[in-house]
């Protein structure tokens, strides 16, 4: 049986985010064909060696917070991890290597690791592509330009490249002619008893300022019987908690249990995707195959905005109060309207769906190289 492995330095479910679900749904279907095994950094205490329902973890870098003061990865971690993947790579050998291309320094790695070997083949998966302009106001001019630069020749670098959405390859395309395979990310067949609707609005992810949660929550002086759930963790959550102290908001914090997770989406009624950049968005996938229709920014960066046909599904805005306000009303007006369509288009991204395209691709590529 060949081998393949994951490489992410945030592994399910010490991390949740949408590249950590991504591959755990991939490595749950694929480890029936493949010997499965994911590589990212140690949380905490977390055992360095990991066997869990047939698919090995290895943990390397340890780590306790990935992110700096003012909400930005911590470079020197990532350093540290494509160091750590170097070594682990010319300890190990397998047929197939899926890696996430961000952080980007462990591609060169990878690439270093690989030199000789024809036996391996190598897939980048990309989420996200950032532009000059928007590296630099992530950081400054100086390390923007330096990232944009990395962040360029680890595309260079990279071979069988999978985007996760159009979003991204378009993105992608302007700057590589290599061709790019778009593999969506995936959600399994939710399964969920409580129909209470107990809130309005729900936002579900990582508690960063990009995210624009305060708009969500600055929705209140216009109609301060909005009922408001937030759940994940973040920078800005204790900033959140301390500046709005609404009874109508709960912030229900980090949920590892996603059974409970889903259960709280279900309780509201409009899921709030503001965000100013996202790559996909498998929180409002999940959002939508629970039956709500979501409000989304319509930002150059957003790619979530893809998911949504405007007026259908869901509606899509700009980051202006008085039009969000409108856009909910408007939505729960005509919300069996709304629920039903986001159901319906959800269904095309279940697993299910998803998995055979990618089974294909890397049985096929491998099987040529």
């Amino acid at each position: 049986m060949k081998k393949i492995l994951f490489i992410y330095d945030c592994i399910y479910p010490y991390q949740l985010g949408g590249v950590e679900k991504r591959i755990y749904s991939l490595s749950q279907y694929v480890k029936n064909d493949f010997e499965t095994h994911i590589v990212g950094m140690k949380k905490n205490n977390t055992k360095e060696k990991i066997k869990d329902n047939g698919v090995k973890y290895h943990m390397l870098t340890s780590y306790t917070d990935l992110y700096t003061e003012d909400g930005k990865r911590k470079i020197g971690l990532s350093v540290k991890f494509a160091i750590d993947i170097y070594f682990f790579l010319r300890k190990n050998k397998f047929d197939i290597i899926d890696a996430t291309a961000n952080p980007f320094f462990h591609i060169f790695s990878i690439r270093l690791a690989l030199l000789g070997n024809k036996n391996t083949t190598l897939f980048t998966t990309w989420h996200e592509y950032w532009d000059r302009d928007y590296w630099i106001k992530y950081s400054s001019y100086l390390t923007g330009s330096i990232g944009f630069i990395i962040q360029n020749l680890a595309l260079k670098l990279s071979k069988n490249i999978i985007s996760v959405s159009d979003f991204t390859k378009e993105k992608l395309s302007k700057v590589t002619r290599k061709e790019i395979t778009v593999i969506p990310n995936g959600i399994d067949d939710i399964k969920v008893k409580n129909k209470r609707k107990i809130y309005d609005l729900a936002y579900t992810g990582r508690i960063i300022n990009f995210k624009n949660i305060d708009k969500i929550l600055d929705l209140l002086d216009i109609n301060n019987n909005l009922k408001i759930l937030i759940t994940g963790e973040g920078p800005d959550l204790q900033y959140l908690k301390n500046r709005y102290k609404s009874k109508n908001i709960k912030f229900a914090g980090f949920i590892k249990d996603q059974s409970k997770l889903y259960k709280y989406l279900s309780s509201s009624k409009i899921y709030m995707m503001l965000s100013e950049r996202e790559g996909f968005s498998i929180s409002t996938l999940e959002a939508m195959y629970l039956g709500l229709p979501v409000i989304c920014y319509n930002g150059n960066d957003n790619g979530a905005k893809d998911l949504i046909v405007n007026k259908k599904n869901g509606i899509l805005v700009d980051l202006d109060l008085h039009q969000i306000s409108k856009s909910i009303d408007e939505i729960l007006k005509k919300y069996t309207f709304y629920s039903k369509n986001s159901q319906k288009l959800s269904e095309k991204y279940l697993n299910r769906n998803i998995i055979p395209i990618y089974l294909n691709l890397i049985k096929e590529k491998s099987t040529i190289e």
